[in-house]
């Protein structure tokens, strides 16, 4: 049967989740690993976030009107975020994620967005290769970082919920270290209440969407990125995506009882500017 993709719908939700479930918890079980789902309750509540936001594109992989597939582009931000792409089991290694991958880049292609950024699990040698074939590059190596830390403050760094004037001093922090705008996920994350910040001397120093998989922190320094993750309730999902190359958070994280959940790759197709601060990206990154 002849393969088509087509735009996601609320409709859409159930089905689409229960595909990201069963496929995320076989590559993880068979790596024995967690997975990022822990119920297909957790799924739903996920994809449809997405599929309702107008920020957000779905593409649909039908064949002889049963939906085999899905993939989600954020468009948030100049700067597009790919996945996940989720395939139903019956169906995997028969095409059905390349053919969700091309859809993909052919509109962001069309859309002229200047790079895409997506977090792949290092563990599943299949996607990190077909990404590869597709033009990616693996930028950084990184570490889900999940556990239950005593909430503490750290001495001259207040850490606040963010406020919709606070928009401009984090978005100019966001650009110096990314080189590019997230106030639209910044936004988002106010509205639902889970954005802070930290103010040294006066100054914003580092901000997050939220500490967990779905949310980025960008900050000028580890000591404030450190303020926020002692200061967050909960880390929400999976844990919070920590670049290896952040020696001294990494160690501050395990000197605190977190501990390493499991091991990603941070891959991107097109411009890519190396982070100049310290930064957690989102699973969309």
């Amino acid at each position: 049967m002849v393969i088509s993709i087509r735009e996601g719908q609320i409709a859409d939700t159930q089905e689409c989740a229960q595909i990201c479930f069963d496929a995320f918890r076989a590559v993880a079980e068979e790596h024995n690993f967690q997975p990022d789902f822990p119920s297909v309750e957790a799924a739903v509540r996920v994809v449809s976030v997405m599929l309702e936001h107008a920020g957000f594109y779905c593409a649909i992989a039908e064949r002889d009107g049963e939906i085999i597939g899905s993939n989600f582009l954020d468009e948030r931000a100049e700067i597009v975020g790919l996945g996940p792409i989720t395939v139903r089991r019956q169906v995997q290694n028969e095409g059905v994620g390349r053919l969700l991958l091309a859809d993909a880049l052919e509109r962001s292609d069309r859309r002229e967005a200047p790079g895409i950024r997506l977090v792949q699990a290092a563990y599943h040698g299949r996607s990190m290769a077909l990404y590869l074939k597709y033009g990616f590059e693996i930028r950084e190596p990184l570490a889900a970082i999940k556990g239950t830390l005593r909430r503490m403050e750290v001495p001259d760094h207040h850490v606040r919920t963010v406020e919709t004037s606070d928009l401009e001093a984090c978005d100019q922090l966001c650009r110096s270290i990314h080189g590019f705008s997230r106030s639209w996920e910044l936004q988002d994350a106010i509205s639902a209440g889970s954005a802070r910040l930290v103010e040294h001397r006066g100054r914003v120093t580092a901000y997050t969407t939220n500490i967990g998989f779905s949310g980025h922190t960008v900050g000028r320094n580890s000591t404030a990125v450190m303020a926020l993750v002692a200061a967050t309730d909960r880390i929400r999902g999976p844990g919070f995506l920590l670049p290896l190359r952040s020696t001294d958070l990494l160690m501050w994280c395990l000197e605190h009882g977190l501990r390493i959940e499991q091991p990603l790759s941070l891959m991107s197709r097109g411009t890519y500017r190396k982070p100049q601060g310290v930064y957690l990206p989102s699973i969309a990154c």
